[in-house]
């Protein structure tokens, strides 16, 4: 697997969600709410990196926090599901979201240092609507090719606090290609048969 492969897998963990990053320069916007939440972001998750194995119930646990609150995971996860989503019951939603939630807690945790080291520079934003905020981005890490990441932000209607809710990598959407992978399975075993494959999955990492 080359490089950028490697890259791109470990960010496909975190697009579920967060990169282990030095520190970054910011551009002309770097007051814009966005912005300041992806700084906010950096900056909790490279504190995770000096937490040490030992302690590896309290980084999950703080990997769990920071996709509390810089991630919408319960719209990410509707998404992910697409027209599956409308045709499943109360109870099943309730278990998917929960799945849906530790398996990405459990891929960003497993990826982190796959993507350590590097530099994210803020390149520029676009907002997308009154709602939305597109952040462009450019990833390094020393030896690699540098990859173009551009950040989907949407503000939150209770407070307007804007969240990631997806992540693109080289024009690949992270969250589409979840998309595609839960399909498959849904299609040929069901809602419970994903909720299983992704608890089977996230006991397999114990």
């Amino acid at each position: 697997m080359t490089n950028s492969a490697k890259l791109r897998r470990g960010l496909i963990g975190l697009g579920s969600a967060a990169f282990v990053l030095g520190w970054f320069g910011v551009g002309a916007a770097d007051d814009h709410p966005a912005v300041l939440s992806l700084s906010n972001l950096v900056a909790d998750v490279t504190a995770l990196t000096e937490v040490p194995d030992e302690r590896q119930a309290d980084r999950t646990e703080t990997v769990r926090r920071i996709l509390h609150d810089y991630f919408n995971l319960p719209l990410i996860g509707r998404a992910v599901l697409g027209r599956h989503w409308r045709s499943i019951t109360d109870a099943q939603k309730d278990a998917y979201q929960l799945a849906f939630r530790e398996h990405t807690v459990q891929l960003v945790d497993g990826q982190l240092e796959l993507i350590s080291g590097g530099s994210l520079t803020i390149l520029r934003t676009v907002p997308r609507n009154d709602r939305e905020t597109f952040v462009y981005t450019r990833f390094q890490r020393d030896g690699d090719e540098p990859l173009e990441v551009r950040w989907r932000f949407r503000n939150r209607k209770e407070d307007g606090a804007p969240r990631i809710v997806d992540v693109t990598v080289e024009d690949v959407s992270l969250f589409a290609t979840k998309r595609q992978e839960f399909a498959a399975i849904v299609e040929a075993e069901g809602i419970d048969g994903l909720v299983a494959a992704l608890r089977a999955m996230q006991e397999a990492s114990f």
